[in-house]
């Protein structure tokens, strides 16, 4: 039998308990400053509220009104026991699952400031932290090198053919050039090796080195053999954590045998008036209900979230994919219309919210996400288990940037079999990875993961030449129902190859997409891995780095896309790319009624992608008479869609209006003509 949840009478103004520093736990919390007598006032903790609530049940929804800065001992737990309430903040209130770190003192050595402290609890093997907060901003371990990456030398045993490589080479032992690895550094188990390739980050804890070879022995194994993905070359990787290497303002290294913490600060930093705080909870919250008795109605509004620490992935260097293993600041389960509103979530290690299993109706908006270690936000049910689905939630407004710093991998949206969820205009940007993933079943066969709306998002600036195989919008399996729209997606840059606005990988499926406006990518706007009946129409896809629109394989009995009404800008290169040798020739998709133009004056084309013995890539390429002998593009048009000094606006004697191309506004920026009318 179903619980009940707490009852209460929705009518009625809502009851207000006040949170402040300045509270006392035998207060009532009904007023927001003390009184004159020091009878009353404020509580002084949120969770005496919560308290409070359980003890003497209110009879209407609560706001809860927290003052000034909280650091958490435990995270606040909302349960279904608990009334409807809303957490709100006052102007700058903060909820910190950090400790500010005591009795730090000023040395000069050597000409540099160091800011030093003693942590009992740290030598005695109470605690260790991996994630600092310096004023507002996290800051980074000691690493070398200092900027870019060295490059590992060799990995014994393993091969180059193949694009993954045997399971067989999986294996934890690398050689790096004699010294850039030394025994003799101090505390080198709590060294980690970060290897970037493929779409990956590799953590890998260091177990031990050979001075003279250079051979590394790591803790845990990586996902990948150690491959640069298509390049015959090992992967690149970086040191974290080298206190023998602590050198630059801003680096910090905690010394975990003797309790000694050190920070180098930056100029301007001043010892009396900067925080140094040092993340201790593995989440600040989590709204937890059971099946069959979710939590309902509870919000969490205009507060600052931070301080979170982040651990390494359990035993092994990363996740396959998307950093999805690691957790949120804010954790949610089996909640109902919860959510948060107008909140500032980092610095933290991990993702900034997860809306989990049982969760139904919940929103995040107008939230800012910066300064994160993994992502944004997770969405994620279990299909498995009909009482453990995810669905219907509004993700809308929000800014999600300058995260992914720790988990490279991580996604700035990731959506894992759940459906129903209005993804709307929210700004995605520099990121390390993907802006928005949505789908977690790789091929053809049911999914959780349907019914999507994509629309409005401004993505862009993603990629810092790092990892490869990503997208501004990425998507994974059949997604019937799934709409992507009226996005701009543009300045995505991969490392080596797959550098897309929109990447619609395997068995990608049933979606549509149409009105975006996709530009200035290292790889094609467009690419379409494997898929059934795609339609992509009315979009502009423009100054891509390789082709504009690809297809990686198509099947022999159904049709992969249909791509008609587009206006597609190249600078030379093919305008549909096929990969794997001679795809276009099986005509797996269809395509018409684009508006094509070579901006550099070239001839326009198609190709099949190939590529040398460097992985550079080059094209066997088919002419436009050749294609239309084929099938394709029979009605398109070549010519100079004439888009308006450098913008996206068309005048009105535009060749694509011919097409049936039509205006739209794509996350603010107008596209074809300045009003909503048609051309004449």
């Amino acid at each position: 039998m179903a619980k009940s949840n707490h009852p209460y009478r929705p009518s009625g103004d809502a009851e207000v308990l006040y949170v402040s520093p300045r509270g006392n736990e035998k207060w009532t919390g009904r007023l927001a400053e003390p009184n004159p007598y020091d009878s009353d006032g404020p509580l002084p903790t949120v969770s005496w509220a919560l308290q409070r609530l359980k003890e003497y049940p209110p009879s209407r929804p609560v706001v809860i009104l927290v003052e000034g800065t909280h650091f958490l001992d435990q995270p606040l737990v909302l349960t279904p026991d608990l009334p409807p309430l809303t957490l709100r903040g006052a102007p700058g209130a903060r909820l910190s699952g950090g400790r500010i770190i005591e009795g730090l003192v000023e040395i000069v050595v050597n000409g540099q400031r160091r800011w030093t402290a003693r942590l009992e609890d740290v030598s005695a093997g109470k605690r260790y932290f991996r994630e600092v907060r310096v004023g507002d901003s996290s800051r980074p371990r000691a690493r070398l090198p200092k900027r870019g990456a060295w490059r590992i030398k060799d990995v014994p045993g393993m091969r180059y053919d193949g694009f993954i490589g045997p399971a067989a080479s999986h294996h934890e032992r690398f050689l790096v050039e004699p010294g850039q690895v030394r025994s003799d550094w101090n505390n080198f188990a709590d060294i980690d090796a970060v290897a970037v390739h493929y779409w990956l980050e590799e953590r890998l804890p260091l177990v031990s080195v050979d001075d003279a070879t250079g051979l590394v022995t790591t803790a845990v194994k990586p996902w990948f053999p150690l491959k640069d993905d298509v390049v015959p070359a090992c992967a690149r990787f970086w040191l974290e954590n080298v206190g023998d290497a602590l050198s630059e303002p801003g680096e910090w290294y905690l010394d975990r045998r003797t309790g000694a913490f050190t920070y180098l600060p930056q100029e301007g930093e001043n010892l009396d008036t900067t925080e140094v705080v040092a993340a201790s909870l593995d989440h600040l919250i989590a709204i937890r209900g059971e099946a069959g008795w979710p939590v309902q109605g509870m919000h969490i509004e205009d507060l600052i979230l931070s301080d979170v620490d982040w651990a390494p992935i359990p035993g092994r260097g990363a996740d396959d994919q998307a950093a999805w293993s690691v957790s949120a600041m804010v954790r949610m389960e089996h909640a109902r219309q919860c959510g948060l509103a107008r909140c500032r979530i980092g610095p933290g290690g991990p993702y900034g919210v997860e809306i989990g299993p049982g969760c139904m109706g919940d929103r995040i908006e107008d939230c800012v996400f910066r300064d994160l270690g993994a992502g944004g936000i997770q969405v994620f049910g279990d299909p498995g288990e009909s009482g453990h689905r995810c669905s219907h939630h509004r993700i809308h407004g929000n800014e999600i940037t300058d995260c992914t710093r720790i988990f490279l991998s991580a996604v700035g949206i990731l959506v894992r079999h759940s459906s129903h969820n209005d993804i709307l205009a929210n700004h995605i940007h520099h990121l390390v990875y993907s802006g928005i993933s949505a789908g977690w079943v790789w091929g053809f066969g049911d999914s959780a993961t349907h019914h999507n709306r994509l629309e409005d998002n401004h993505i862009h600036h993603l990629g810092t030449g790092l990892l490869n195989d990503m997208g501004g919008i990425y998507t994974l399996g059949e997604q019937p129902g799934t709409v992507i729209r009226h996005n701009h997606i543009h300045d995505i840059r991969a490392e080596g190859y797959g550098g897309w606005a929109i990447y619609s990988d395997e068995g990608s499926s049933y979606l549509v997409i149409e009105e975006n406006l996709c530009h200035d990518t290292t790889s094609e706007c467009f690419n379409l891995h494997y898929g059934r009946e795609n339609i992509l129409r009315n979009n502009v896809f423009a100054r891509a780095g390789l082709g504009v629109v690809s297809v990686s394989a198509v099947g022999a009995d159904w049709n992969s896309l249909t791509l008609t009404g587009n206006i597609i800008v190249t600078r030379s290169t093919p305008v549909l790319v096929a990969r794997d040798h001679d795809r276009l020739t099986q005509c797996g998709f269809r395509s018409d009624l684009n508006c094509f133009w070579d901006a550099d004056g070239g001839a326009i084309s198609g190709g099949d992608e190939e590529r040398d013995a460097t992985g550079k890539v080059f094209w066997k390429r088919t002419s436009l008479p050749d294609l239309q002998k084929l099938g394709y593009d029979r009605h398109s048009l070549i010519a100079d869609p004439h888009f308006v000094d450098s913008r996206w606006l068309l005048p009105e004697n535009s060749p694509a209006w011919s097409l049936g191309f039509k205006s739209f506004t794509a996350a603010g920026t107008r596209v074809g003509l300045p009003q909503a009318q048609p051309p004449g």
